[in-house]
Parts: C-alpha cells; sequence; structure tokens
C-alpha cells in the first residue's frame, strides 16, 4: 500500500536568499565615496594599461 506523497516544497517555492557577492555589491554602492575611489582606481588603471600609446616618442 503506497501513500500519496504530501506536499513536498520544490525549490521554486522556497524563499531564495541573497549571495555573499550580492550583499557586498548592495552594501558597495550605498557609499558613494567609495564607489568615486573605485572609478578612479579604473580610470588611473587604464592609463596605465594605455601609457605606452599615450607617452611615445613618435608623432602622430
Amino acid at each position: 500500500m503506497t501513500s500519496s506523497p504530501t506536499s513536498t516544497p520544490f525549490l521554486r517555492d522556497l524563499p531564495r536568499g541573497e549571495s555573499q557577492w550580492s550583499i557586498i555589491a548592495r552594501e558597495f554602492r550605498k557609499r558613494r565615496t567609495a564607489v568615486a575611489c573605485y572609478i578612479v582606481i579604473v580610470l588611473l588603471a587604464a592609463v596605465s594599461i594605455c601609457a605606452p600609446f599615450l607617452a611615445n616618442d613618435r608623432p602622430i
């Protein structure tokens, strides 16, 4: 005699938790100074990567 399965929760019915990275990103975006500093660091990195093209000894 088999019993019918009772209502088992499926994965789509369970509440979805946040990942650690999404929590970190949300907290980072709350701080405007941190975001501004991140943009400055990214720009400095881009300029340093492009430095050989920006400051070469050949004329245009």
